[in-house]
């Protein structure tokens, strides 16, 4: 089959699927090569738990291939954000609050046998006055003999940051 949907720009580097849009909604796909991570994560409870405390943004599964990709697994249609911001137009509480809940993530995830691949804070958004993480397939399944494979910039540089309790310089 012959894919007719482009991945949105900003969906460009995770082999395990992506985000593409179509008749104005938002869209995730799930590729083929992820599918036993994928199942770990929404079939071993960790999923359920971090949508129950509001940490991920919850997707409905649509069954068709929408994509028209010959990887194709499924197709998720997360729940919308209203308003789209960027890590470089928050405050200090805000980069803080989301470097909380990358490390939330994380920590809570390793319990279900799940590692965060990509904590960067563009997967984080607001919703509620919280924060949100947004991407479903930065999570896989831990496996101890990848050492280094979780993308660490963001907790690293949010992880000093909170612990050094930096004050907020004004302008």
């Amino acid at each position: 089959m012959q894919q007719t949907i482009q991945p949105l720009a900003s969906s460009f580097r995770d082999p395990s699927g992506f985000v593409f849009q179509k008749d104005g909604i938002i869209y995730r796909q799930v590729n083929k090569t992820f599918k036993e991570d994928f199942d770990h994560f929404t079939g071993g409870g960790c999923y359920d738990h971090f949508i129950k405390n509001e940490w991920l943004i919850p997707h409905e599964e649509i069954m068709e291939n929408l994509s028209g990709s010959d990887n194709w697994y499924k197709t998720l249609r997360p729940q919308k954000i209203p308003f789209i911001s960027y890590p470089y137009e928050w405050c200090f509480d805000m980069l803080k609050d989301a470097a909380l809940l990358s490390l939330q993530l994380a920590k809570t995830g390793i319990s279900f046998g799940i590692i965060v691949k990509d904590a960067t804070p563009f997967n984080v958004q607001w919703l509620k006055g919280k924060p949100i993480f947004i991407d479903t397939l930065s999570f896989e399944r831990y496996d101890p003999s990848k050492p280094g494979e979780v993308n660490f910039h963001f907790i690293l540089i949010s992880t000093y940051i909170c612990m050094t309790d930096l004050p907020q310089k004004p302008r």
